[in-house]
């Protein structure tokens, strides 16, 4: 063979070869993008985008938030105004189908309880008793408390603190069951859902009856109101 045809011979493998790397190349890149695309599309999400999360959250970004949805951590990270409000409308209406949802279900839940079971109040009202603490403490220390009454307001920031130590105490497996009484909500039950969405009430928590909504107008005095209910079903205030 000529020097001639052998240089032809191997430019010609070395092109086949090139032509089936980028073929494999292609075929990884397609493959990859038919993977992505359900999630970017559900996230209302380019490509680049998609992946740009994935980067972003492969690194420190995962760790501070490892369970952030992609576009806070877009947002987060945005590199022009233009892209970080663009990330912002998509995150307001996002949050805004899922709240609607929530209090929606939250309405029906309450429709039911009155539909299903009339005659059967969740909560009782409270009585504003004011016993000494030390016999308060006591109680507590004896698993004697079978639910927590709070009152509050629904812009006062000593309440909301109260709320959130409740909340978490709430959803724990062997806490007593907390009823929040709002006492500006009008008597109306959107305000009142409202309020707590604000907070972070689980709905989760609602539904189980470990948390219960309810309206404080009958209520005065300083807030926040804490109470207990004892065993003999009297409420105690611990304030």
């Amino acid at each position: 063979m000529s020097g001639r045809r052998f240089l032809l011979l191997v430019v010609s493998l070395t092109a086949v070869s090139a032509l089936g790397q980028e073929l494999r190349e292609s075929t990884r890149t397609e493959h990859a993008f038919q993977d992505l695309s359900p999630q970017a599309r559900q996230w209302q999400l380019t490509e680049p985008q998609w992946r740009r999360y994935q980067e972003l959250m492969s690194g420190v970004r995962g760790l501070w938030t490892p369970n952030a949805d992609p576009l806070l951590v877009l947002g987060a990270h945005a590199k022009t105004a233009q892209e970080r409000r663009h990330f912002a409308d998509l995150y307001v209406a996002r949050e805004f189908e899922r709240v609607e949802g929530e209090l929606a279900f939250q309405r029906a839940v309450t429709a039911a309880w009155a539909r299903n079971y009339p005659q059967h109040n969740r909560i009782n009202p409270i009585a504003q008793v004011h016993p000494r603490q030390d016999a308060i403490k006591a109680l507590l220390e004896q698993g004697q408390v079978q639910r927590y009454g709070i009152v509050v307001d629904s812009n006062c920031s000593a309440c909301d603190d109260v709320v959130r130590a409740f909340i978490a105490k709430a959803t724990q497996g062997q806490h007593p069951p907390v009823d929040f009484f709002v006492r500006d909500t009008g008597g109306d039950g959107q305000v009142l859902t409202r309020w707590a969405t604000a907070r972070g009430v689980p709905v989760e928590a609602t539904v189980q009856g470990r948390i219960t909504l309810n309206h404080g107008h009958d209520y005065t005095g300083a807030v926040p109101q804490t109470f207990v209910l004892q065993g003999d079903g009297q409420w105690r205030s611990l304030d």
